[in-house]
């Protein structure tokens, strides 16, 4: 079988040229031409299914045409540009005569400051941006942590040191040429890993837990693990830089923090730390040989980074306590309630130094959370406005039900300035009825059709120029009801 068909006119050098011929099957079968370097496509022409070659150009003809000859096809150039083009080889010949003849070998290190051989791994050789095929090579390294690869193509080559199936532990890339580097050894350095299962334990050996160390459960999270690169005395605080760990993953049971999986990414990490938030409750050398170790944590060290959290709950309208509510005190796995006294008081002792977010609920005013450095030397004054209620109904002239609108309400600081975007809109207990979340004292603007009025201001609602909405002083009353008109022309959903 032969096929001609037009090759597109191409400058040549003294290098020869290789050209790979690929079958097309998408329902025509064909025979496609490019250049080594990844170059746009030569030619075309119809082969048998399934077949794949590969060509050497060597020689032109006397009429200075570039012939591609093959036992299954031949493909015909039209006439060269120059002479001297016209004067070089560039005949093709098949894949089995193509240059195989590179060599890399190296060797792959890992360990403390990459410095020994990483034994067994399996190293895979593969050219996934080679312009013809090329079959991949699998081997292992052996007790030198060296490795092989022979008979390789001109290709650019990459060489992965594999840790797992699945993750690549190391690459390098090489690019073989039959004249420029038939031959390379690379070194791969091996990522440092170490895995190491701390317990944290108290003085008769067994795992602490929030009652051997005086804590609220929802507290003892704040107890953790970190790796240094000395040992320093309990107390002392760490910041993040300090402690270079990767990652720990948490194995206690039930929420009891006291056992992690720690897995060490740091040559020089030498020491393991039991940290309460910033703090080292206890420092230990780490063997180089170890693998599980147990740490003892104090509960005296841990008592003294506790302290209390304390507030004073109060009326914003007239500074009055609160005698009625709940504070939570928010830790790492949990909450904590105390009820306010008579005197508006709430105080949770045997809390870790630092930030805590506490949040401050009573019946008829404003929730309001706070964060609240601990210690307290004195109860925090916390201050609750009193809530006031605004709710209503629709009345629509038009055609359908109400419950096409979404009211919303605006809080006004200055009356002469446009409304904007709304503070907040309404809950709908049914279609014409509407309601807001407890507002604080102020002035409101309320709106059946938000988009109507954002470009409004609230004295212009007070002056009846808003259809469908109305003004609303909540400064000095606590509950207020309205019944907002829309008319059959202001018919938006």
């Amino acid at each position: 079988m032969s096929a001609r068909t037009h090759i597109h006119e191409t400058q040549r050098g003294a290098t020869r040229g290789i050209l790979a011929a690929l079958v097309v099957a998408l329902g025509l079968g064909g025979l496609a031409l490019w250049r080594i370097d990844g170059s746009t496509s030569l030619s075309h022409a119809p082969i048998g299914d399934g077949e794949v070659q590969a060509f050497d150009v060597v020689r032109d003809d006397a009429a200075g045409r570039a012939s591609a000859s093959t036992h299954q096809s031949t493909i015909v150039e039209a006439p060269t540009s120059s002479a001297a083009a016209r004067n070089e080889e560039s005949i093709v010949t098949p894949t089995s005569e193509r240059w195989s003849g590179g060599r890399i070998t190296g060797h792959v290190l890992g360990g403390p400051g990459a410095s020994e051989p990483v034994v067994g791994r399996e190293v895979r050789a593969h050219a996934p941006r080679s312009s013809f095929p090329v079959k991949a090579q699998r081997t292992r390294t052996d007790r030198d942590g060296q490795f092989e690869f022979v008979d390789l193509v001109a290709a650019r080559w990459e060489i992965d040191a594999r840790a797992t199936a699945l993750e690549v532990g190391g690459t390098a890339f090489v690019v073989l040429d039959e004249i420029e580097l038939p031959r390379a050894e690379v070194e791969i350095h091996f990522p440092y890993e170490r895995h190491v299962e701390v317990r944290l334990v108290d003085k008769r050996g067994d795992p602490i837990t929030s009652e051997s160390l005086g804590l609220d459960r929802a507290f003892l999270p704040v107890v953790a693990v970190g790796v240094g690169n000395v040992c320093v005395e309990p107390g002392h605080a760490l910041s993040p830089k300090d402690t270079p760990l990767s990652r720990v993953a948490d194995k206690s049971p039930k929420g009891e923090r006291h056992t992690f999986d720690v897995v060490i990414q740091s040559a020089g990490a030498e020491c393991l730390h039991a940290l309460f938030g910033d703090r080292v409750l206890a420092s230990r050398p780490l063997l180089r040989e170890e693998q599980s170790v147990e740490l003892f944590v104090d509960p005296a060290e841990v008592a003294r980074l506790l302290g209390p959290c304390s507030v004073h709950v109060v009326d914003k309208s007239d500074g009055s306590p609160i005698p009625a509510g709940i504070v939570r005190f928010q830790g790492p796995s949990g909450s904590l309630e105390r009820e306010l006294d008579r005197y508006g008081l709430a105080s949770l002792f045997g809390v870790p130094f630092g930030t805590v977010r506490i949040r401050v609920e009573a019946r008829g005013f404003i929730s309001r959370a706070i964060d609240v450095e601990v210690p307290t030397k004195t109860a925090l004054r916390v201050e609750l406005a009193p809530a006031r209620r605004l709710g209503g109904r629709i009345v629509f002239a038009g055609s359908g039900d109400a419950s096409r609108f979404n009211p919303a309400v605006w809080r006004v600081s200055d009356p002469a300035k446009r409304l904007g975007d709304p503070t907040a809109h309404a809950n709908r207990p049914t279609a014409e009825d509407f309601g807001f979340d407890p507002l604080e004292a102020g002035i409101y603007v309320v709106a059946a059709v938000p988009g109507s009025v954002g470009l409004l201001t609230a004295d212009d609602i007070r002056e009846g120029r808003g259809s469908g909405a109305a003004w609303v002083d909540l400064r000095r009353v606590d509950v207020h009801s309205i019944v907002l008109d829309v008319p059959a022309w202001l018919d938006e959903p």
